[in-house]
C-alpha cells in the first residue's frame, strides 16, 4: 500500500480532521451524521456547527464571515441565529407561535 494514502490511526474522532471521523481507529469520511450525534441542539452545536459550517478561521458562519453569508453566525449563539428569540421582550409570543 501507497505510504501517502494511508490513513491516520485514532482513537476519537478528535484525532482526525473536521471532515473525517474516527471508525475502527482509522480516520474515514465523515458519515451523513457525526458519530454519537443526538437529538439535542447542544449535540448539534457541538458535532457540527462547532466542527464545521466555517465557524473558525473568519469564514463562511463565523463572526467575521457571517457577513458574507447573509449574517449568518453560527458561533456565538446559533440557536438564536437560525430560530430567533425565545424571550416575550424580544417579541416572541407563544400564543401566536401556538397558531403558527
Amino acid at each position: 500500500m501507497d505510504s501517502g494514502s494511508a490513513k491516520p490511526e485514532c482513537s476519537t474522532d478528535d484525532d482526525c480532521s473536521p471532515v473525517t471521523e474516527c471508525a475502527a481507529k482509522k480516520c474515514v469520511a465523515r458519515a451523513v451524521c457525526p458519530t454519537g450525534l443526538e437529538a439535542t441542539f447542544d449535540s448539534i452545536r457541538t458535532k457540527i456547527f462547532g466542527v464545521s459550517c466555517g465557524t473558525d478561521g473568519g469564514i463562511c458562519h463565523s463572526p467575521e464571515g457571517s457577513t458574507d453569508s447573509a449574517g449568518l453566525n453560527l458561533k456565538d449563539d446559533p440557536y438564536t441565529a437560525l430560530l430567533g428569540s425565545d424571550d416575550i421582550a424580544d417579541g416572541f409570543d407563544p400564543q401566536v407561535a401556538r397558531k403558527i
